[in-house]
């Protein structure tokens, strides 16, 4: 398994582990390794789930080197890798369709999603967090939508001139776009696709990358 950079494989370690109930621990974490071990491993006892993690020089990428996929663990409802940064971008996108969630129902929704359970302090926290980002997120569409408004002033409307607009994961662009020039073509860099399909899905090696590239490279449909 391959992966782009040490941030995308821990968030893949993270997302995987929590839908799994189970907890790890980053027994070593630089730049060049991460080693990776179940919370319940003792020795050469308990569960021996473990992922060791290296750069390789030779292709300048991260790859798996030891992987021991199995669980003897019990399933784990409190999760310490459910930090307070992971819940509040898990939140963002449920706060926008129903901004004035309270505690309690952001409780329930974690539990009933991603069957994991926080404290009250964590929601509140996490909660607080998500919002401020949504509101930042609000801001910058708001500055997109203005600067559409006058590309558009002095180019004219990209669907006659059939302009096609390239995003670089830009915060707040896609909803601009859907506000002020909804049709217009448009597409985004491969290179980020990816990264969100390894950040929000299990996808993130062997025949799906291969895959997705493939495509990515493609000339026909």
């Amino acid at each position: 398994m391959k992966f782009e950079n040490l941030e995308v494989f821990k968030m893949a370690m993270r997302n995987t582990n929590i839908a799994m109930g189970r907890e790890v621990d980053f027994m070593k974490n630089d730049k060049a390794r991460v080693r990776a071990c179940c919370v319940e491993k003792k020795g050469d006892h308990g569960c021996q789930w473990k992922i060791y993690y290296i750069l390789n020089n030779k292709t300048n990428t991260y790859q798996v080197m030891t992987y021991d996929p199995e669980y003897t663990c019990t399933r784990r409802i409190e999760n310490k890798l459910a930090t307070r940064e992971w819940v509040a971008e898990k939140l963002i996108p449920r706060l926008k369709t129903q901004p004035d969630m309270s505690v309690q129902q952001v409780f329930e929704f974690f539990i009933h999603t991603y069957q994991v359970k926080f404290h009250d302090a964590m929601v509140f926290r996490a909660t607080k967090l998500a919002k401020q980002k949504c509101e930042v997120e609000v801001e910058y569409t708001k500055s997109w939508k203005w600067f559409l408004q006058n590309l558009i002033s002095d180019v004219g409307d990209p669907i006659e001139k059939k302009y096609t607009f390239i995003f670089d994961m830009q915060k707040g662009l896609d909803a601009a776009m859907k506000e002020v020039c909804d049709g217009a073509p448009h597409i985004f860099f491969n290179k980020h696709i990816w990264a969100n399909l390894t950040k929000h899905a299990k996808c993130n090696s062997g025949e799906p990358r291969r895959a997705f590239w493939n495509c990515g490279k493609a000339t026909t449909p």
